[in-house]
């Protein structure tokens, strides 16, 4: 029922954006897209659109990756929703933000596509509408989901070394962790199973190479 003197907009746009992270040379970065329109047009921002009449939100921005960035079947969670009456100066605008990870070979790809870019997430660009708060909302669920998932399969390649796994926990949690305590806590990581075999073709004695077996993390090591 609607109060009276309430006011209720004539039409409402359903939009997605898409703050997908990937490490490169141990840096945490994300993907972000040169707006060619009006408004912000030259502003750098995050990939997304708005919602399609005959697709679910998921397929909208599964198909927008997909013509935007050639990317496809690749890890996507919603986050939230963005729903400031002011975040577009054009309309009424709700915005479902998602989540996403992917390894630097994959995503570095993207360089064929002229608007496309990887910022540093420690040198972000001023972004559009409320880009600047999804991103920074989209990195803290990052740092939560190191803890409870295995969220750390996404920026690794299939079977890694224990270093690579420490690189990503201490990139993303923004703080370098003891190697020793960082070992300890692996012990216990029961998600984790070796895989019997060593690095190849190193300049350096061959670690041996982990992948992971289950999906869930019950220890949070940074607490």
């Amino acid at each position: 029922m609607v109060e009276k003197n309430e006011k209720i907009p004539d039409q409402v746009y359903v939009t997605m954006s898409v703050v997908m992270f990937t490490l490169d040379e141990g840096e945490l970065k994300i993907v972000l897209l040169e707006r060619t329109k009006k408004p912000r047009s030259g502003m750098w921002a995050l990939p997304g659109g708005y919602l399609m009449t005959n697709k679910s939100a998921e397929q909208t921005v599964q198909l927008k990756l997909f013509k935007k960035l050639g990317l496809v079947n690749v890890y996507l969670e919603s986050i939230g929703v963005f729903s400031d009456p002011k975040r577009d100066p054009r309309w009424r605008a709700v915005n479902i933000a998602y989540v996403s990870a992917g390894l630097y070979h994959n995503i570095q790809k993207l360089s064929s596509y002229g608007e496309v870019k990887l910022f540093s997430l420690k040198k972000l660009p001023k972004m559009p509408f409320d880009h600047s708060d999804i991103v920074r909302y989209a990195y803290s669920i990052l740092q939560k989901k190191m803890m409870d998932s295995n969220i750390a399969q996404f920026f690794l390649p299939r079977q890694f070394t224990l270093t690579q796994l420490q690189t990503v926990y201490d990139q993303i949690q923004g703080k370098t962790s003891d190697i020793r305590n960082f070992r300890k806590f692996i012990q216990r990581y029961v998600s984790l199973k070796s895989t019997g075999k060593q690095q190849q073709n190193v300049g350096h004695r061959p670690a041996m190479l982990y992948e992971f077996s289950t999906k869930n993390i019950d220890i949070d090591y940074y607490n």
